[in-house]
């Protein structure tokens, strides 16, 4: 116990110095517990801007542990999540997934702290999912569903272009169509974007 609070006060102190020329002032806080339960607990009395914690895990075990902890922290806190998943250079491209005007006006309202360069190029990605039911009526029907589900969400998208225009001026919409995960996950290896954005659609994240 007293090795593992050592190399935390190592990390926690090499960490310090690293960011000194970057940002001022630089707080460090040093606890013992569940992860997941003291950094929402530590959020509650900081109020941040946003959470930024790493997502790294060595094997298994550690794997599924951090991603527990990444989990319930995407889940509960009460202000946006940023996860580091690897390293982290300058961030010149953002895919941004949304699904709903709830998603947009909550992007809206963290991307109005001009967090990123003015010069930031943004993509805005919402997928038309295809549930089984759709194919219910036969191959025609279908396809006019898929068409009206499609438009619908352009309009969407050209409606969030417009609104989030007010925070930068390189902004675009994408339609996806397929299952949500693997078209954003396709979508990002084809745009290649810095930071990859996406909701939790919990009343309150933005991660």
């Amino acid at each position: 116990e007293e090795a593992l609070r050592k190399d935390g006060e190592q990390a926690l102190t090499r960490t310090k110095a690293l960011l000194a020329d970057k940002v001022e002032p630089v707080e460090i806080r040093l606890e013992e517990g569940s992860p997941a339960e003291l950094i929402l607990s530590v959020a509650q009395e900081e109020h941040p801007d946003f959470i930024l914690m790493g997502a790294r895990g060595k094997g298994q075990v550690e794997e599924l542990f951090l991603g527990s902890v990444s989990q319930r922290v995407l889940t509960h806190a009460a202000c946006p999540v940023l996860i580091i998943n690897g390293p982290l250079t300058d961030i010149k491209k953002i895919l941004i997934a949304i699904q709903s005007q709830d998603d947009v006006q909550k992007v809206k309202q963290f991307l109005a702290k001009h967090p990123f360069h003015p010069q930031t190029e943004i993509t805005l990605l919402s997928v038309v999912p295809i549930p089984s039911s759709l194919f219910r009526g036969g191959i025609s029907e279908t396809e006019e569903k898929i068409k009206q589900a499609l438009e619908s969400t352009e309009t969407f998208l050209d409606h969030a272009v417009s609104q989030l225009k007010d925070c930068y001026d390189s902004v675009k919409g994408y339609v996806g169509l397929g299952a949500p995960a693997n078209t954003i996950l396709e979508q990002a290896s084809i745009t290649e974007p810095d930071l990859l954005v996406m909701g939790m659609h919990h009343p309150s994240t933005i991660t």
